[in-house]
């Protein structure tokens, strides 16, 4: 039976809310984590709640966990490798508190902002981008998709190029927070999104907003 022990440990100045390992060679001893702090205290009550966060750039060799850079932000609440170069380059992706989409470039050494987008989808009311996803291809592209969500229950779905993001699709997906939105793996028109009512829904969504159906699984079966 596999057996799990602890190599290394690092306390966070915030709550880590997302953490994943770069997948692109040479560079899968670096990790990301992206932390969040919901700060109580307002103003006025009218006022919205400040959210602040950071992003921290680590590495592991040899068991020994390496902090290489802190980059202070709005509250993280989602952030994703590229699971491929983009123009030659290792892209990291970023969704904050105040529903920033935030691209980044690794030179294996740290990270250097590139481009962002807002993808707040309602100027009333407290909003999050809540989470995003890479639409997988293989080998370096010049061009890819990423989905999005959001706490008002909206996904988008933007294009990524050398002049930036186009937001391609956005529609009402949900009347709760939708916490996750991933691709399929074997259909890039299809998209899932789920929230906390644990209820999933596949959603056509390059071609057209149609909802084709309505699944009561599990929120976890939502992957690529």
């Amino acid at each position: 039976m596999a057996t799990w022990k602890t190599v290394a440990s690092y306390e966070t100045e915030f709550p880590a809310d997302s953490v994943e390992w770069c997948p692109i060679p040479p560079y899968q001893n670096h990790f990301i984590c992206g932390t969040y702090y919901l700060i109580e205290d307002k103003p006025a009550p009218e006022d919205p709640q400040t959210r602040i966060g950071s992003i921290i750039l680590m590495n592991v060799i040899d068991g020994i966990l390496e902090i290489t850079q802190n980059i202070k932000s709005l509250g993280v609440l989602d952030a994703k490798w590229c699971p491929y170069k983009l123009n030659d380059q290792v892209i990291l992706g970023v969704v904050t508190a105040v529903g920033d989409l935030n691209i980044y470039k690794f030179d294996g050494r740290s990270l250097e902002f590139l481009t962002g987008i807002n993808v707040r989808s309602d100027e009333n009311g407290d909003y999050m981008a809540l989470s995003l996803n890479w639409l997988k291809y293989g080998g370096n592209r010049n061009d890819c998709f990423v989905c999005c969500s959001d706490n008002q229950g909206s996904v988008v779905v933007l294009k990524l190029d050398e002049a930036g993001f186009k937001i391609v699709n956005k529609w009402k997906a949900h009347g709760l927070e939708v916490w996750t939105a991933a691709f399929a793996s074997n259909d890039k028109n299809i998209l899932y999104s789920g929230t906390f009512s644990s209820q999933t829904r596949p959603n056509n969504q390059l071609i057209n907003n149609k909802k084709v159906i309505v699944s009561k699984h599990a929120l976890s079966w939502v992957q690529t």
